[in-house]
């Protein structure tokens, strides 16, 4: 992702992944280490929560929840919620058809 940043000439970069421990772990991992600003896009995360595809939850990552809390605060009790109902959502479940319908959604 740094390169990624660097070569687009950018100071940063606005980051939607899957909501399973994994892939918040990855941004928030970065964010502590990059020398490049990571944002999380809280509205694709939050339609992805009210609209996403729910699939099983494989596995936890040691310390997800306080992760969550740091990476995506204002969202984390949602995500924790679908975490211990042994769910996540992958990001492909937002696609096209939904992000057009739903216009107001910015990165």
């Amino acid at each position: 992702m740094e390169e990624v940043i660097r070569e687009s000439d950018a100071s940063g970069a606005t980051y939607f992944g899957d909501l399973d421990p994994r892939g918040i772990w990855i941004p928030w991992n970065f964010s502590r280490t990059a020398s490049r600003v990571l944002a999380p896009a809280i509205d694709l995360y939050r339609l992805s929560l009210q609209i996403g595809v729910h699939r099983s939850l494989r596995t936890r990552v040691p310390g997800d929840e306080a992760i969550a809390g740091e990476w995506i605060p204002n969202l984390a009790s949602e995500l924790i919620e679908l975490w211990r109902g042994g769910f996540r959502i992958p990001q492909e479940s937002l696609g096209t058809e939904q992000l057009m319908r739903e216009r107001s959604v910015t990165p």
